[in-house]
C-alpha cells in the first residue's frame, strides 16, 4: 500500500496543488494579455510626459527670448521634442493614421460588396482585354 492511498488528506493536498498550478497558469496568461494591451498606453503616457517637459523648456526659452527684445533668431524647436511627437501621434487613440486605416477598410468592404464576382484582371485573349488594347 502506498502512502498516497493510505492518507486521504494527502490526496486532497495533491488535488489542491494541481488546481493551484492550473489557476496560477491561467492568472499568468491573463496578466500577460493585460500587460500586452496596457503597454502602448503606458508608453504613450511616458512619451507625453517627456514631451511636455521638453515643451515647457522650449516655451521658457521663447519667453526669455521675447522678453529680452527678440535678439537674433528665434530659438529652434529642440530635435528631441520632434522625436517625441512621432510616437505620440502613432499611439494616440483616434490618431489620423488609425482613422484613415478604418476608413480604407470600410472602402474595401463596400467595393467588394458592390462587385462580389468580379475578378481583378480580365484574362488574356478575352474580348475585354482586346478592346482595351485598341484591337
Amino acid at each position: 500500500m502506498s502512502l498516497d492511498a493510505a492518507y486521504p488528506s494527502r490526496q486532497e493536498l495533491i488535488a489542491l496543488n494541481k488546481r493551484l498550478t492550473k489557476a496560477t497558469a491561467a492568472r499568468d496568461a491573463a496578466q500577460e494579455s493585460y500587460d500586452r494591451l496596457e503597454r502602448p498606453t503606458r508608453l504613450l503616457t511616458d512619451v507625453s510626459r517627456e514631451h511636455a517637459a521638453e515643451k515647457a523648456l522650449h516655451d521658457a526659452a521663447i519667453v526669455v527670448w521675447y522678453e529680452s527684445g527678440c535678439p537674433g533668431v528665434r530659438p529652434d524647436v529642440p530635435s528631441r521634442m520632434i522625436e517625441l511627437e512621432r510616437p505620440t501621434w502613432r499611439l494616440a487613440p483616434g490618431s489620423w493614421r488609425q482613422r484613415d486605416g478604418a476608413r480604407n477598410r470600410r472602402k474595401r468592404v463596400t467595393r467588394r460588396e458592390r462587385a462580389p464576382g468580379r475578378t481583378a484582371r480580365p484574362t488574356q485573349g478575352s474580348a475585354i482585354s482586346s478592346r482595351r488594347r485598341g484591337c
